[in-house]
């Protein structure tokens, strides 16, 4: 005899990529995950018709009503398609994969910023801005959004930053890092403008680019190797001090102290562009190219929560659990079909396949709703 576990395909579903607003992050959630499921109606609709026309004597129903555990599956359904037959499925796979209370902000989320202090980040971006002045715009922008927000801690460095000593040799500019805000300084939550704009007064582009030190350097950093740790880079270019990023990135994601490394990259050129999207995309990170630099960091910031959220993870392994299992049982239902069933029994099959719809429906529209619910209460948590 087989066991149901033997026979429940695990989902590796994707994660999903998150919205800078709630809004928008929770509808990207609802889309994604469930558009991948399969369709349950049109199971119900196939193999319905075959007995339209039998002339058959009515048949014996009493063993559609013969249902153990009260989940709409009659039990002579479920021996045959090997499911349980004393625990309704939703109850088995809630069991099989149990969700749990934890979240990102039981410890909290430290990111690292890394911007480049390149002598290219001299050059004019957007709106009359040099790069780095539009990199200090955004992200004066962006701490100031994320001050209200205790569960996340930010650092800022800048690499290759040589700061107003010009005669500093460009190798050593190779190993100079300048930390802007530490993780444990506090940002004012009101008339914080100055007190953003003077952490920014010594960002001075002016040397090469040691992102690969740099990187090292911040994963050494982190005030808990143990926490939710995530590395934010904000460059023009590839590293020019002889580091390998692609390889980099690879050693920090076996170290495990950093869970995850994004880079956004500021008006490179093609063929730089190209090579930090293939390094960071391949070691699991997030890329983007957009200027809009407080937007992209925010996306990431509640990517990075939906990915380390294991009750979301988990109720999606658990409705596509629910979903097979039923699907199991409308095939088993739909394969015994033929011209020779009696309508009474086909009209007892709609009714069920009906039910189960109904079922599947409700268990996935309600845990939803707690699931967004919940993580509006992750991205958005209540003040006094």
């Amino acid at each position: 005899m087989y066991n149901q576990e033997d026979l429940l395909p695990v989902n590796r579903n994707y994660y999903i990529l998150g919205g800078c607003a709630v809004l928008i992050f929770t509808v990207v959630i609802a889309g994604i995950v469930f558009t991948t499921l399969p369709n349950q109606q049109n199971q119900f609709d196939s193999n319905i018709n075959v007995a339209k026309e039998n002339n058959a004597p009515s048949a014996d129903l009493s063993k559609y009503n013969q249902d153990s555990d009260l989940d709409r599956i009659p039990n002579f359904v479920e021996q045959e398609a090997i499911l349980n037959t004393y625990i309704a499925e939703t109850d088995y796979c809630q069991k099989k994969f149990p969700t749990c209370s934890n979240s990102p902000i039981e410890k909290p989320i430290y990111a690292s910023i890394l911007i480049s202090a390149s002598t290219s980040m001299n050059i004019p971006a957007v709106d009359s801005k040099l790069k780095y002045q539009l990199v200090k715009e955004q992200l004066s922008t962006n701490l100031n959004s994320n001050t209200a927000k205790p569960y996340i801690k930010i650092e800022v460095r800048s690499f290759g930053n040589k700061g107003n000593l010009s005669n500093i040799a460009n190798n050593e500019s190779c190993v100079a890092n300048l930390t802007i805000k530490k993780f444990d300084e506090t940002i004012p939550e009101r008339d914080n403008s100055d007190y953003v704009g003077n952490l920014f007064k010594s960002y001075v582009p002016n040397g090469k680019s040691p992102l690969v030190y740099t990187i090292e350097q911040a994963e050494k950093g982190f005030p808990d190797p143990t926490a939710n740790n995530l590395i934010q880079i904000i460059t023009d270019g590839v590293d020019d001090c002889n580091g390998d990023l692609k390889s980099a990135l690879a050693a920090v994601k076996t170290r495990g102290i950093v869970k995850r490394v994004d880079l956004i990259s500021l008006f490179a050129n093609q063929d730089t562009s190209n090579i930090l999207k293939e390094a960071t995309e391949v070691n699991g990170g997030k890329y983007s190219a957009s200027s809009n630099i407080n937007e992209t960091l925010n996306q990431n910031f509640n990517s990075f929560i939906y990915e380390r959220w294991c009750k979301a993870q988990a109720f999606n392994n658990v409705y596509q659990c629910v979903n097979d299992n039923y699907s199991k049982a409308i095939k088993f239902m739909n394969e015994n079909l033929s011209v020779q069933t009696p309508k009474n029994e086909v009209e007892k099959i709609k009714e069920i396949q009906g039910s189960i719809n109904i079922i599947i429906q409700n268990f996935r529209t309600n845990n939803d709703k707690k699931l967004l619910l919940e993580l509006d209460g992750v991205l958005n948590p209540k003040r006094n």
